[in-house]
Formats: C-alpha cells, sequence, structure tokens
C-alpha cells in the first residue's frame, strides 16, 4: 500500500502513534518522505516496464502488425503518418502501455507477468512499485467520463460502460481535462483510490455515443456477452486504440451518427405541394391515418410500438401542413421508405408537386452554429462586456425554443418529450453535457464562453451529476 500523511491528524495535535509529540514533528516527516518516496518509485518504474516490455524483440512485429494492421486498412499511408506525427506521445505511450499490460506473448504471458517474476527485472524495486506493477498488469482501459476535478490534484472518474466512480490522483491530466471530459485511460486501483497509467486518449463528447454503440455492439457478439468489460478489453485490446484512430484520423471514414435503430442519422425533408385549397382534404385524410397521432395544430407524429424493455413508443416520422404544402421529416434513408409510399398514397392526387431534400446531420457543425458568433466587426469593437450581454440574450432566446423543438438525435421528440422517456432521457443528458462542455473550450474572449447552461438542467427537471 502507499502511504501517505493522514489528512484527518492537524499537524498540531499529538500524534497517533502514542508517542507524546506533536504530529508534525513525530510521525508526519517520515510519513511525508515515504510517500515521496513511494510517488518517485512509481513514476520511475513505468519507463522501465516499457524497456522490458520492448526486449522481447521477436514478439514485436506480431505486435505491431495486430496494433496498425486496422489503421493502415482503413486510412492512406499520408493520413495514418500525419495523425501519428502530431499525435506522437500519445500513440507511443498508447502502444507500449497495451505491449506492456495486455498483449499475451507466445508463452501466455504478458510482458507485466514476466517482469514481475524476473528477480533480475523486479526482485529489488520498491514496495509500491510492486503494487502498481502489479494492479497495472489487472487492469484494464476503459472509456470514462469526467464528474469532477480538483485542478493540478484529482479526478472523479465514472467508467461509461460498467457506471463505478474512481477517485484518481492526477496532477497533469487534472489540469488539461474539463467536466464532461471523455477519455480513454487505465485506471489502477490502490487501495480507495486510483491512479491513471498509459494513455489518457480524449474522446470528442460528440462522437461519445458512437464510441458506446460501437464498443457495445462488438461485446454483443457470440463468445463475448458474459464476459466482463475487464475481459472484453484484455482479450480485445486493439478496440480501443482502433476506435480512437477513427474519431481522430479522418472523422467522416468509417464513423456515423445513428439513430435508435442503428440508421445512419440524416435530415431528409419531403415537401408536397397540393393543389388549391388541398390543405382542408389533406388534414382530414392525414387525421385518418392510423399510424399518426395529433401532436399540435395542423402536425402530427408518425409513432411505432416498440419492445425495448421499456414500454415506449418511437416516434419514427413528422409531418405538419402550412396552407397547401404537407412536410415530411425523418431522420433515416430506411425510415423514409417505410413511411413515405405510405403518405404519397393518403395525399394521391391532391399533389403537383414534390420537393425532397437530404443531409446528413454534422453534430459538430450544428454545436457551432448554436453557440457561435459573427467575429468579424466594422467600425469601432464592441466592448465584450456588451457582445456577451448580446450573445447571452440570443443563446437564452434559441435554447428555450430548443426545448421544444423536434432534435433529431433525439428521435425528432423534443427535449421536454424525451426527457419523459426511459429509453431517451439519457440521449438528453448527453446533449446537455455537450453543450456545457463546448462551452468551456472556448476562450475567455468569446462571448459565448461565459454562457451557464444550469437552467436548462432545471427546466427538463433533470439533476445535474
Amino acid at each position: 500500500m502507499i502511504e501517505t500523511p493522514d489528512p484527518q491528524v492537524p499537524l498540531t495535535s499529538p500524534c497517533p502513534c502514542g508517542s507524546g509529540r506533536k504530529y508534525r514533528r513525530c510521525c508526519w516527516p517520515k510519513e511525508k518522505r515515504r510517500a515521496a518516496e513511494a510517488r518517485a518509485a512509481i513514476h520511475g518504474i513505468t519507463p522501465q516496464v516499457g524497456a522490458y516490455a520492448t526486449s522481447f524483440e521477436e514478439e514485436l512485429p506480431e505486435f505491431e502488425s495486430i496494433f496498425f494492421g486496422p489503421m493502415k486498412e482503413r486510412f492512406s499511408k499520408e493520413e495514418l503518418g500525419e495523425f501519428i506525427r502530431l499525435a506522437d506521445d500519445a500513440v507511443k505511450v498508447t502502444f507500449f502501455d497495451i505491449l506492456a499490460a495486455d498483449y499475451v506473448m507466445y508463452n501466455g504471458r504478458t510482458p507485466i507477468d514476466v517482469f514481475l517474476d524476473d528477480p533480475k527485472a523486479s526482485g529489488h524495486i520498491h514496495p509500491a512499485a510492486r503494487e502498481y506493477v502489479e494492479g497495472w498488469g489487472r487492469a484494464s482501459m476503459s472509456l470514462y467520463e469526467v464528474q469532477d476535478l480538483i485542478p493540478g490534484e484529482s479526478l472523479v472518474l465514472k467508467d461509461l460502460l460498467t457506471r463505478r466512480s474512481v477517485t484518481v490522483l492526477e496532477r497533469s491530466a487534472s489540469q488539461s481535462l474539463l467536466k464532461w471530459s471523455a477519455l480513454f485511460t487505465r485506471v489502477v486501483r490502490i487501495g480507495d483510490v486510483g491512479l491513471i497509467t498509459g494513455p489518457v486518449l480524449e474522446v470528442p463528447r460528440r462522437k461519445l455515443e458512437w464510441a458506446i454503440d460501437s464498443l457495445k455492439r462488438a461485446k454483443d457478439e457470440p463468445g463475448d456477452r458474459s464476459v466482463t468489460w475487464a475481459r472484453f478489453f484484455k482479450k480485445h485490446w486493439d478496440y480501443i486504440p482502433f476506435l480512437w484512430f477513427l474519431m481522430w484520423v479522418s472523422p467522416h471514414k468509417g464513423m456515423e451518427l445513428v439513430n435508435i435503430d442503428g440508421d445512419e442519422l440524416r435530415e431528409i425533408s419531403v415537401e408536397y405541394t397540393l393543389v388549391p385549397g388541398g390543405g382542408a382534404r389533406a388534414s382530414a385524410r392525414l387525421n385518418a391515418m392510423e399510424e399518426l397521432s395529433e401532436g399540435g395544430r395542423e402536425s402530427w407524429s408518425w409513432i411505432e410500438d416498440r419492445d425495448r424493455g421499456t414500454m415506449e413508443n418511437v416516434s419514427v416520422a413528422m409531418v405538419s401542413l402550412e396552407g397547401d404544402t404537407v412536410v415530411l421529416r425523418v431522420n433515416s434513408s430506411e425510415r423514409e421508405s417505410k413511411v413515405r409510399k405510405r403518405v404519397d398514397d393518403v395525399l394521391s392526387e391532391l399533389v403537383v408537386k414534390v420537393e425532397r431534400s437530404d443531409e446528413v446531420i454534422d453534430m459538430e457543425a450544428m454545436g457551432r452554429e448554436a453557440t457561435s458568433v459573427d467575429g468579424e466587426q466594422e467600425g469601432d469593437p464592441i466592448p465584450l462586456d456588451v457582445q456577451r450581454q448580446v450573445v447571452h440574450e440570443m443563446l437564452a432566446t434559441h435554447y428555450r425554443r430548443w426545448l421544444d423543438e423536434p432534435v433529431p438525435v433525439l428521435d425528432d421528440l423534443t427535449p421536454r418529450e424525451a426527457v419523459a422517456k426511459r429509453s431517451h432521457r439519457q440521449r438528453v443528458i448527453s446533449l446537455l453535457k455537450n453543450l456545457e462542455d463546448d462551452a468551456a473550450r472556448r476562450t475567455p474572449e468569446d462571448p459565448g464562453a461565459s454562457f451557464s447552461f444550469s437552467w436548462l438542467w432545471r427546466e427538463l427537471k433533470l439533476r445535474r451529476p
């Protein structure tokens, strides 16, 4: 166990050892020195284990082939080379961390296993360093979210797959990460706290749901369904680096946002121009459709009953009528093919023209549009406090409307509707975290950086974690 001075004992109080002397002049200096020695030993053992792992030269070609193979198939040599050049440190740390702790060599053991049993390599290392390396070998990579942090001291990380939380003592990462940051990393648990070993691979929040869904689909394969996440990542250690590369090397290759059915998320709109005066007849026909539920004045939702263990329905399409124009909106090509023919048949001879638009939904672009302002100014610059006031008012107006507008990633439910459904509640929470994460990453000079989204949590009756 790594000993640290007891923070509950005031320095001027009697020492817990019973000597009668003050803690500051008795055991505190020794405990402080032992803690510093343990930290130094742990810090120094990491490169030592990495060097030991690479000493198995006959194993490296096979490991390198498995580690980089999927990336070489997915990306061009130029794309991969440029990314590795830019993210050199993170790629190297990930490579050597997984090699040491997860890669099972021809002898059926990992390099860490062999290191710990090699008296020449580990026979004289500090007990804290041995405990750390043993934990490193047992721990697996996973996907975490920062729940809280004290910059320069610690993080509270929540495993998004097992739902367990751990307090991590970490100086550098606690200064570079933000609340709600998502990351792939490996946490070594020592007693009640954790230490990060290996890489800190940040995951863009707008790709977080995709990453979670991808991992869950992979684990749902035969042979892996019943294993724990830790065993899964030990067995399939190549999944996490591959997903991370997908998210950063070329985001449009191999990645797509999906709806609840797993369909690629698109913004599809079909506009039917009706004969003059056809709106009233179209309204009557739409009201008579069994598939449609009235959602408001001259608007309907196409509802499907789903057996997903939640006993809830899913809105797969929205239909609205304005004058003599009917608009059908869906968020995937699959859903369009399911409802389009039925709507065509119902409107039939009333239609004189049909116009269709189809766009891939870019959540990052949507996020930028929602919180951006025109940075080009003519004439005298506007004072920053005035810019903030104007932008904050614009954002408040925008998000008050947003609460009651259909959102594609919520299957065209409004945030208020979605938060009432267990199947969609977590998606709303994820959207709110995305908004806060975007704002936190803006520079202090950005007038939208200080906008608070806490009122949105209250409006939706959600407890902010």
